[in-house]
Protein backbone atom coordinates (compact mmCIF):
# COMPACT_ATOMS: atom_id res chain seq x y z
CA UNK A 1 0.00 0.00 0.00
CA UNK A 2 2.87 2.12 1.03
CA UNK A 3 4.27 2.06 -2.20
CA UNK A 4 1.73 2.50 -4.56
CA UNK A 5 1.15 6.23 -2.40
CA UNK A 6 4.85 6.47 -3.11
CA UNK A 7 4.43 5.81 -7.18
CA UNK A 8 1.61 7.88 -7.28
CA UNK A 9 2.80 10.74 -5.22
CA UNK A 10 6.30 10.91 -7.98
CA UNK A 11 3.94 10.11 -10.93
CA UNK A 12 2.03 13.22 -9.85
CA UNK A 13 5.22 15.46 -9.41
CA UNK A 14 6.59 14.31 -12.91
CA UNK A 15 3.30 15.42 -14.65
CA UNK A 16 3.24 18.64 -12.81
CA UNK A 17 6.85 19.41 -13.65
CA UNK A 18 5.90 18.56 -17.23
CA UNK A 19 2.92 20.73 -16.99
CA UNK A 20 4.81 23.69 -15.62
CA UNK A 21 8.30 23.17 -17.88
CA UNK A 22 5.53 22.74 -21.25
CA UNK A 23 2.72 25.59 -20.37
CA UNK A 24 5.50 28.44 -18.61
CA UNK A 25 5.68 31.48 -21.19
CA UNK A 26 9.42 32.69 -21.71
CA UNK A 27 11.24 35.26 -23.55
CA UNK A 28 11.68 34.75 -27.63
CA UNK A 29 14.99 36.75 -27.13
CA UNK A 30 17.08 37.68 -24.19
CA UNK A 31 19.96 39.45 -26.22
CA UNK A 32 21.12 43.40 -26.63
CA UNK A 33 21.03 44.83 -29.84
CA UNK A 34 24.52 46.22 -29.21
CA UNK A 35 25.92 42.60 -28.67
CA UNK A 36 24.36 41.60 -32.52
CA UNK A 37 26.40 41.90 -35.50
CA UNK A 38 23.81 40.31 -38.05
CA UNK A 39 20.59 39.28 -38.48
CA UNK A 40 20.27 36.96 -41.54
CA UNK A 41 16.48 37.31 -42.61
CA UNK A 42 15.46 34.52 -45.26
CA UNK A 43 12.10 34.84 -46.96
CA UNK A 44 10.79 31.29 -46.90
CA UNK A 45 7.93 32.14 -49.53
CA UNK A 46 10.35 33.75 -52.03
CA UNK A 47 13.77 31.96 -50.83
CA UNK A 48 15.37 35.21 -50.54
CA UNK A 49 17.56 36.19 -48.14
CA UNK A 50 18.98 39.53 -46.94
CA UNK A 51 21.56 40.08 -44.34
CA UNK A 52 20.92 43.09 -41.98
CA UNK A 53 24.20 44.83 -40.58
CA UNK A 54 22.79 48.30 -40.38
CA UNK A 55 22.42 49.64 -36.40
CA UNK A 56 19.38 50.86 -36.75
CA UNK A 57 17.64 48.30 -38.48
CA UNK A 58 19.02 45.33 -35.89
CA UNK A 59 18.22 48.17 -33.04
CA UNK A 60 14.49 48.07 -33.91
CA UNK A 61 13.86 44.62 -35.05
CA UNK A 62 15.86 42.83 -31.51
CA UNK A 63 13.70 46.06 -29.54
CA UNK A 64 10.59 43.92 -30.59
CA UNK A 65 12.13 40.57 -29.85
CA UNK A 66 13.53 41.01 -26.66
CA UNK A 67 9.88 42.32 -26.51
CA UNK A 68 8.17 38.80 -27.28
CA UNK A 69 6.95 36.54 -24.93
CA UNK A 70 6.44 32.81 -26.16
CA UNK A 71 4.65 29.78 -24.56
CA UNK A 72 4.59 26.40 -26.12
CA UNK A 73 2.07 24.93 -28.03
CA UNK A 74 2.31 22.05 -29.74
CA UNK A 75 4.47 19.55 -31.21
CA UNK A 76 6.00 20.87 -35.14
CA UNK A 77 7.86 17.82 -36.06
CA UNK A 78 6.88 16.80 -39.69
CA UNK A 79 6.11 20.26 -40.31
CA UNK A 80 7.87 21.57 -43.33
CA UNK A 81 7.51 25.33 -44.81
CA UNK A 82 7.71 28.59 -43.42
CA UNK A 83 7.27 31.98 -43.45
CA UNK A 84 10.37 33.64 -42.37
CA UNK A 85 13.75 32.25 -40.47
CA UNK A 86 15.53 34.79 -38.40
CA UNK A 87 19.43 33.98 -37.64
CA UNK A 88 21.15 36.62 -34.96
CA UNK A 89 25.21 36.77 -34.76
CA UNK A 90 26.65 38.00 -32.13
CA UNK A 91 29.48 39.90 -31.94
CA UNK A 92 31.71 37.02 -32.84
CA UNK A 93 30.20 35.63 -35.88
CA UNK A 94 28.60 32.79 -33.38
CA UNK A 95 24.70 32.23 -34.00
CA UNK A 96 23.06 32.80 -30.66
CA UNK A 97 19.33 32.44 -31.62
CA UNK A 98 17.61 30.78 -34.62
CA UNK A 99 13.88 29.97 -34.97
CA UNK A 100 11.23 30.16 -37.58
CA UNK A 101 8.05 32.76 -37.98
CA UNK A 102 4.78 31.35 -39.05
CA UNK A 103 2.50 34.41 -38.27
CA UNK A 104 3.58 37.25 -35.76
CA UNK A 105 2.40 35.38 -33.31
CA UNK A 106 3.39 31.71 -34.25
CA UNK A 107 7.09 30.64 -34.08
CA UNK A 108 8.76 27.40 -34.36
CA UNK A 109 11.70 26.32 -32.44
CA UNK A 110 13.49 23.41 -32.34
CA UNK A 111 10.63 20.67 -32.30
CA UNK A 112 8.17 22.99 -30.48
CA UNK A 113 5.55 25.36 -32.03
CA UNK A 114 5.32 28.66 -29.94
CA UNK A 115 2.48 31.37 -29.30
CA UNK A 116 3.12 34.75 -28.15
CA UNK A 117 1.93 35.93 -25.31
CA UNK A 118 1.62 39.60 -25.03
CA UNK A 119 3.15 41.18 -27.78
CA UNK A 120 3.14 40.31 -31.63
CA UNK A 121 6.69 40.19 -33.86
CA UNK A 122 7.01 42.74 -36.17
CA UNK A 123 6.19 40.72 -39.28
CA UNK A 124 5.46 43.61 -41.18
CA UNK A 125 8.65 45.54 -40.66
CA UNK A 126 10.46 42.47 -41.63
CA UNK A 127 8.68 42.21 -44.30
CA UNK A 128 9.51 45.69 -45.61
CA UNK A 129 12.77 45.21 -45.38
CA UNK A 130 12.59 42.89 -48.42
CA UNK A 131 11.23 45.25 -50.97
Amino acid sequence: MKNRKWIALIALCICLMVTLLFFIPKKLVSMPHDQVSKIILLNGSTGKSIEITDMEHIRKIMGNLNNVTIKKSELAIGYVGFNKRITIYDRHEKIQKEFIINLGEVVRQNAFFYETVDTRIDDVYLDRLFE
